[in-house]
């Protein structure tokens, strides 16, 4: 090990004012799991996914908020420094892009607008297209669509379940 080596490391256990590095990274982390969980909890999670496992539909604010945790996980200075946090929290930030990115390609606005400010879509062909011509491939189409919606679901909450845990582990919160 040559003397950079020895002084970087050196530097890298402690701060000019004498503190540990761990500790340091430990409040960093801390902070950045309170900032996200202001963002982003397993209440968005059960909020969209219910919406879209039970019936077939969504309002834009739900996706709005999955937008806003990607939005949050892509901001350069929120990463974490634990290597096993950061590398969940990465799991996580995949599974809501699968969601965000498959859901718009499915559905269409929802024949019922109930807010004014908050479109409703669906994937239900039956809530937009009142004469289905092939009512057999619609059918199988939707029941498709919906197995993979139910998987990704399960996914993005089994993500933040291993998220979750390892912060409660590591970060004891």
């Amino acid at each position: 090990m040559s003397w950079s080596d020895i002084a970087n490391r050196f530097i890298g256990e402690t701060d000019l004012f004498g503190g540990k590095k761990a500790t340091r990274d430990r409040d960093h982390d801390q902070n950045l799991f309170s900032a996200f969980s202001e963002v982003f909890s397993s209440d968005e999670i059960d909020n969209i996914c219910n919406s879209l496992t039970g019936s077939a539909e969504y309002y834009a604010s739900q996706i709005g908020d999955l937008q806003e945790a990607l939005d949050f996980i892509d901001d350069d200075d929120n990463a974490f420094i634990n290597d096993d946090i950061q590398s969940l929290f990465e799991e996580l930030q995949e599974s809501i892009e699968s969601l965000v990115d498959f859901i718009p390609g499915i559905s269409l606005p929802h024949y019922r607008q109930d807010e004014e400010d908050d479109h409703r879509y669906t994937f239900n062909y039956q809530r937009w297209d009142r004469d289905v011509n092939d009512y057999e491939r619609e059918s199988r189409k939707f029941n498709e669509n919906m197995a993979t919606v139910i998987g990704m679901c399960k996914e993005m909450k089994e993500s933040y379940k291993k998220f979750r845990e390892a912060v409660r582990a590591i970060l004891a919160i």
